[in-house]
């Protein structure tokens, strides 16, 4: 139950001496909640005078905080109705109550091998000759145990991995040192389960859940567990809430409060609150409140003295925006987290000085229209699906989102040694990526293109979409000015028709130099009036990492419009041999000739995993150099459909005469769609653009006098 005060209002800009409280009203999702008004009329703008209402909690992929909307004025609010509850009854002696244990320290994106599901685990056990049983304990707090002939329950919800080809499990649960279950199972799958135990197997107080894996070679994941028990009516913390399953007219007596003012409501429909009246209270050392109430259906109750009362986190006004206004219309769209919308500015000017219709479109603004408020990737499709549908025409060529995002938005790792392998920097979630199970060798990854993908049948963009993977306003300050510069002032030279090609040496997973070759060899993507210059691993001089390492510094410094890389790659380095990475990037000088980066490869455009920068992001977000943009993956691939994006992408620019990158992007994207018979799609959603799709490559073509005979 939480209360919203008088003087929280006036703190947002609310005149108390104006305000009509009868007018306050509570919405989620556009229905309005029934609310309970506590306004004195005499006294200050204090706690005195409140408005009451039920808020739930929420648990998303990208968030924990709930959104409620408050108004005023107009008609009258709706308020809770109230339900006499004195009168006789049958007193029960006690209710179900259960205990959820959960901690989210583990991230794996390609378990369950599924879309929209849970990712994160607490920990994982894996049997082998140091750890045979292996066990984990999980600990946790009861209190309140009724005694008499029942059974408590245990939920469970294990994950078990074919591991080096051991796809057996062996698992034993323990309560406090007491067996309840022992279960063979097998295979790839998750394990549901419902454990009946002897309720005195629980203490008061701590309590530890232990389990064990005891097949030599098991993999198995732990999520999360459900404690159930029988509880006596008692109140902990001066509140309690409690479930009646069972019809009957029944007579509650609730004891263990601390004061004689206690609230008593009927949650069962959160839109709907009930506030019970003509309850009992009576001091016996503390006080027992006691109730009646008739039930035909399961109801849920909460009681509680007004101190427990919650309090919003924040209260925030809110200037509405019109987003779903159809006479909206704009070529393109910038969506920046809220804190940078002044820095975006000048690159709005600039694309609208280039008659482009420009709206710059806070990114709360799309959360508060198409997910009630809530942090959520899914509003940003939502939102861009609309615009392209029903804004005036023509429809939006270019989104550029401005923030950087992490798979962990919720900071499930920011406390330090809290997850095996990761501590995600505080805040570090501006834009949430659009997490989709899109990649099929690991699962679900970012994918910035299934934001803009409207065409029934296919994945293809409907729009050019890019993004500025900005942690603080100095980092889109300084990608911002890259962009103005390379389109304002680009230097001068043969850079600007100087395309370099990068590649890692032959092996099983392709001929890098061919693959290549294929594109620096070809006059229709190279014409003979622009130089293809070449640094390929393993090809005389740049026979040692070293040595390729200082080429492609050199080459950058000297400068390249295109850096075109071939091979492999992880999340922070090119090929096995790493002879580029994050921090070479730290020792380049090419100053404002900036080159676009087409990373052919897998994992370099991983921008979301917390704390570990990808190598695109660095580069893009190195102010006065590194890259202009760089289009990279956020999983793994096939070289062969790499090598279809590229050819797309430079017939674009050299035969089609497309200049802005995004639009070029999306060409590869339709090359690769078209002629991949239908194989290589995900990399149609892996590969997304980090810098500005309406970017310009500084080309520089010859030019040809005309010659004049006499």
């Amino acid at each position: 139950m939480h209360r919203i005060t008088c003087a929280q209002l006036q703190a947002q800009g609310v005149n108390p001496a104006t305000l009509d409280p009868n007018t306050l009203k509570v919405y989620k999702q556009g229905v309005e909640l029934a609310t309970y008004l506590v306004w004195e009329s005499s006294g200050g703008c204090d706690d005195a005078r409140s408005l009451l209402f039920w808020g739930q909690s929420v648990n998303t992929k990208y968030t924990n905080t709930n959104i409620y909307w408050l108004t005023y004025g107009g008609v009258a609010g709706k308020r809770m109705s109230s339900r006499d509850a004195s009168g006789a009854g049958s007193a029960p002696a006690s209710f179900t109550h259960s205990i959820h244990l959960e901690q989210d320290r583990l991230y794996y994106s390609y378990f369950p091998w599924a879309e929209d599901v849970d990712h994160w685990y607490w920990n994982y056990m894996l049997n082998s000759a140091s750890c045979n049983p292996c066990s984990a304990d999980y600990t946790f707090q009861a209190d309140h145990i009724a005694t008499g002939d029942y059974s408590a329950t245990l939920k469970i919800n294990l994950y078990g991995f074919i591991y080096q080809g051991q796809a057996n499990h062996h698992t034993l649960v323990y309560v406090n040192g007491n067996p309840i279950d022992d279960a063979v199972w097998s295979g790839q799958a998750e394990r549901n389960a419902t454990i009946a135990f002897a309720p005195v197997y629980l203490n008061e107080g701590a309590n530890t859940l232990r389990v064990s894996e005891t097949q030599t070679g098991s993999l198995i994941f732990v999520n999360h567990f459900d404690v159930a028990y029988a509880r006596p009516f008692d109140a902990t913390g001066d509140a309690l809430r409690f479930r009646q399953a069972a019809s009957g007219t029944w007579r509650y007596q609730i004891a263990g409060f601390s004061s004689a003012t206690v609230e008593a409501f009927d949650v069962t429909d959160p839109q709907n609150v009930v506030r019970l009246t003509n309850t009992t209270i009576t001091p016996s050392g503390s006080y027992t409140l006691q109730f009646a109430d008739t039930v035909t259906t399961p109801r849920e109750y909460i009681t509680l003295t007004p101190p427990q009362f919650q309090m919003p986190t924040s209260i925030t006004l809110d200037t509405a925006s019109d987003l779903q206004n159809p006479t909206n219309g704009a070529d393109y769209i910038i969506i920046p987290y809220g804190g940078f919308v002044p820095n975006v500015q000048p690159l709005a000017n600039l694309r609208a000085a280039q008659g482009l219709r420009v709206k710059v479109v806070d990114a709360q603004d799309v959360y508060d229209e198409f997910s009630d408020g809530l942090v959520d990737a899914q509003a940003l499709r939502d939102f861009l699906a609309y615009a392209y549908a029903n804004w005036q025409a023509p429809a939006p060529a270019f989104a550029l989102l401005v923030g950087d995002g992490t798979f962990d938005p919720k900071g499930n790792c920011v406390t330090p040694g809290t997850c095996l392998n990761i501590t995600t920097p505080p805040n570090s979630t501006f834009i949430p990526p659009y997490l989709r199970f899109v990649d099929p060798w690991i699962g679900e990854t970012a994918s910035d293109n299934r934001l803009v993908t409207f065409n029934v049948g296919n994945t293809l963009p409907s729009l050019a979409i890019g993004r500025l993977p900005a942690n603080t306003t100095a980092q889109v300050d300084a990608m911002v000015s890259k962009i103005l510069n390379n389109e304002q002032n680009p230097p001068s030279g043969n850079w600007r028709k100087t395309f370099g090609f990068v590649a890692d040496n032959p092996d099983g997973a392709g001929d890098f130099w061919a693959l290549s070759d294929v594109i620096a060899n070809n006059p229709q993507y190279v014409p003979p009036s622009f130089t293809a210059a070449r640094v390929y691993y393993g090809q005389s001089p740049y026979t040692d990492p070293e040595i390729a390492r200082s080429a492609i510094i050199a080459a950058i410094n000297d400068g390249r419009l295109v850096v075109n890389y071939i091979g492999h790659s992880g999340i922070q380095g090119w090929a096995h041999e790493q002879f580029f990475v994050n921090a070479d990037v730290d020792t380049l000088a090419n100053d404002n000739k900036l080159p676009l980066l087409l990373e052919m490869t897998c994992y370099s455009g991983y921008f979301q995993y917390p704390g570990l920068p990808g190598l695109a992001e660095v580069n893009v977000r190195a102010a006065g150099k590194g890259a202009l943009a760089s289009w990279a993956a956020s999983g793994l691939g096939i070289a062969s459909g790499h090598d279809l994006l590229d050819q797309g992408f430079f017939d674009a620019v050299m035969q089609q005469g497309v200049r802005r990158i995004g639009a070029a992007a999306v060409l590869g994207k339709r090359n690769l769609y078209t002629n991949g018979g239908g194989a290589h799609l995900d990399l149609l959603d892996t590969f997304n653009l980090l810098g500005d799709p309406a970017a310009r490559l500084a080309i520089q073509f010859p030019v040809y006098l005309p010659l004049v005979a006499r």
